[in-house]
């Protein structure tokens, strides 16, 4: 298994990954991790590592910037050619850059750090790759994407299957930017190289392996889907935690707000539907925010006079942000903008039961899934008045102790399950 992200590192990627390689293990797969999570320093959860089996054996690859790794060269480069350079222009002015030059180092830089900025994984993942005993495939989890690039080239040394499993759209991701057409081309190029060697393609969403059967239909029949999900055993200590009044409403937003999930619209609602008599809701968001319309969502909470119903708190670690769940009457889920993707905190807040409020368009990831799940949810357009129709009757019909979802050990969702789906998947490319 390539996985960028592993225990001990907590962060979205690492649990479809860790999920896997338990259940693969406990179906019997002999199961090798090659990660970069023991040389990072942030969102790092000691206790996750209880999780990864003992017969699991983890491979650590450091992670280098190339952009510094190759300035560092130019700049040993430069010194031991100084005296050079002193004689040569010595008595007139040296040249300056212009734009032309600028504009290179500005393409070479981009490129170094396509399709992602963690191109600088490849060549030590690939050294240490060199200790590990010949498998019999390799799995490879993206983004990063560039997993998917050492995956190709560890199945052309071993000649080996491989299977890559999309967490996200590559180049059709729409929070992704390209600077030049260049840029672009050599992004698809490496896209289309990584679905070229492939021996299986895992979409974790039904809409997301369409587009990819839509653009690749030569390789259409090697396109499957396995969705995210969640690990039963990890909810089954999972005790409510709530700070907030048992007569109040309490409505929680676990982990970042960033890009198109845009929380305005529903701050507009809140406000509104709190001045139509619905007093009781609270809102509490956890995790870091961006800025919205060139303001904080603190000052956008000022602004809306929402500071007695809305509250901040600070990132916790993943234990804390589920009981803080459990303790919640209701889930937020923010999808705008993501069409072919599905937020991972969706499996975490099925497996918890609480009611979900989601927020996004009809025609999405999010809203196949949720439909899947009967009256476990609420669904609005990111539209101030539709929100507001939800929060009413979120507010009318909620009974602050009731656990909507039960019955999640046999949920198709269910971490086991897919494991199941993916170990055949497996099994048939280790028979051809």
């Amino acid at each position: 298994m390539l996985a960028y992200s592993f225990p001990p590192r907590s962060v979205t990627g690492t649990f479809r990954s860790l999920g896997f390689a338990r259940n693969l293990a406990s179906m019997g797969w002999d199961i090798q991790v090659l990660s970069a999570s023991g040389y990072l320093k942030n969102n790092i959860d000691v206790s996750l590592l209880d999780k990864v089996p003992p017969e699991v054996k983890v491979w650590n690859a450091p992670d280098y910037d190339p952009v510094v790794f190759l300035k560092n060269i130019i700049r040993k480069s430069h010194r031991l050619s100084s005296n050079d350079e002193q004689s040569k222009y010595s008595g007139r002015k040296k040249p300056t850059h212009n734009k032309t030059t600028n504009s290179l180092k500005e393409l070479i830089t981009t490129l170094l750090k396509t399709p992602d900025n963690y191109t600088g994984w490849l060549l030590p993942a690939l050294k240490i790759a060199r200790k590990i005993p010949k498998p019999d495939l390799i799995y490879s989890s993206a983004p990063p994407f560039t997993s998917h690039i050492i995956a190709c080239l560890l199945k052309m040394r071993w000649k080996i299957p491989l299977v890559t499993d999309f967490r996200d759209p590559w180049t059709d991701n729409p929070f992704r930017v390209y600077t030049t057409n260049s840029v672009k081309r050599w992004d698809r190029f490496l896209e289309k190289s990584v679905f070229k060697h492939s021996n299986l393609i895992i979409a974790n969403t039904s809409k997301m392996a369409d587009l990819f059967q839509k653009n690749n239909p030569q390789y259409a029949a090697k396109i499957k889907v396995i969705t995210n999900g969640f690990d039963l055993e990890d909810y089954s200590d999972i005790l409510p935690l709530r700070d907030e009044s048992m007569d109040n409403l309490l409505l929680i937003h676990p982990g970042s707000l960033y890009g198109k999930r845009n929380p305005l619209c529903f701050l507009s609602a809140l406000k509104n539907v709190l001045a139509d008599g619905c007093t009781r809701l609270r809102v509490l968001f956890i995790g870091s925010s961006d800025k919205f319309e060139g303001k904080s969502l603190s000052e956008h909470i000022l602004d809306f006079g929402l500071n007695n119903y809305v509250k901040l708190h600070p990132p916790v670690g993943r234990k804390e942000i589920l009981s803080l769940m459990k303790g919640a009457d209701g889930l937020l889920l923010f999808s705008q903008g993501t069409q072919l993707q599905v937020p991972a905190k969706l499996f975490e807040y099925l497996a918890i039961g609480k009611q979900i409020i989601a927020i996004g368009e009809n025609d999405s990831a999010t809203n196949d899934i949720l439909q899947t799940i009967p009256d476990s949810y609420y669904w609005a357009e990111n539209q101030v008045d539709d929100i507001i129709h939800v929060l009413k009757k979120f507010y009318l019909n909620t009974d602050s102790r009731k656990e909507v979802t039960t019955e999640i050990g046999n949920s198709t969702y269910e971490r086991g399950y897919l494991t199941q789906n993916l170990s055949e998947y497996l099994c048939d490319l280790l028979r051809k």
